[in-house]
């Protein structure tokens, strides 16, 4: 049960089923996939709510979907300008090359 892209699908229709599994029914103003289409790949979709606090409450349910059958390769993460993918980019891999470096540490 993957959201993978087929031709006429209804994208509403799978992001509603797949907030509904975190307990989330919010109003989905706008969805739609986005990037160009490939063969090979599946491309993320992007939808928005008429709420701030919404999108807060799914970001902070979305790590439950990792628990759920069908749904463990289906990741949320907010929407993020360039600058700010970079940046975010950039502190995974400082975050990944401590981990490596200090395996008995923590690192958050």
């Amino acid at each position: 049960k993957r959201a993978g892209e087929k031709e006429e699908e209804q994208i509403l229709g799978k992001v509603e089923e797949i907030l509904a599994e975190i307990d989330e029914k919010p109003v989905i103003e706008n969805c739609a996939r986005v990037g160009a289409k490939k063969e090979d790949s599946v491309r993320p979709v992007r939808f928005s709510l008429n709420s701030s606090s919404h999108v807060q409450q799914i970001l902070r349910n979305a790590r439950k979907l990792r628990d759920k059958d069908g749904y463990r390769s289906i990741y949320i993460s907010p929407d993020r300008s360039l600058e700010e993918r970079r940046a975010y980019k950039k502190l995974v891999e400082e975050l990944k090359l401590k981990r490596s470096k200090e395996l008995d540490k923590v690192h958050v």
